[in-house]
């Protein structure tokens, strides 16, 4: 056996017990707000909340912010495409909330969410860190959504 193919098996009895485990917390309720998370993750949300900051931040004359963050979500994007073809992974075989195509490691919902909402809020702490005295709250949610985010992509 090749040790590629026993990687391989490690990694899909790790699936498996991951996958079984989220899925032993299933709830209407909960479904119902793992439905709302994963939709953070999607192209059309990403746009929109891209479409919105950007603006602002145009507005508010923060062009390199506005680039940063638009560069933030393109090369995240581009990053995770280039590593999905080099592990070329494929999706475990479970039950899925929402039905996803392609490879499934890296996950594009976790780590394009990582680095696009990671930089909102980043760029929201740093404007805040001076002002206001209590910035710290800003990580602690945005890491909240971000494990919210890949939690819901198991679930």
């Amino acid at each position: 056996m090749a040790i590629r193919d026993l990687i391989e098996r490690e990694f899909q009895a790790f699936d498996k017990l991951a996958g079984e485990t989220v899925q032993m917390w299933q709830s209407e309720i909960l479904t119902d707000l793992m439905l709302v998370i994963t939709q953070l993750g999607s192209t059309l949300i990403y746009v929109c909340v891209l479409v919105l900051v950007v603006g602002f931040l145009l507005l508010t004359s923060r062009f390199w912010e506005a680039l940063i963050l638009f560069i933030s979500l393109l090369g995240s994007w581009l990053l995770n495409n280039l590593m999905k073809e080099m592990f070329a992974r494929p999706r475990p075989a479970l039950q899925h909330l929402v039905e996803a195509t392609g490879y499934s490691f890296p996950s594009g919902h976790a780590s394009i969410s990582t680095a696009f909402y990671g930089m909102i809020g980043y760029l929201i702490w740093v404007s805040l860190k001076g002002q206001y005295r209590r910035a710290w709250h800003v990580p602690v949610l945005t890491c909240l959504v971000l494990v919210a985010i890949g939690i819901s992509r198991v679930y």
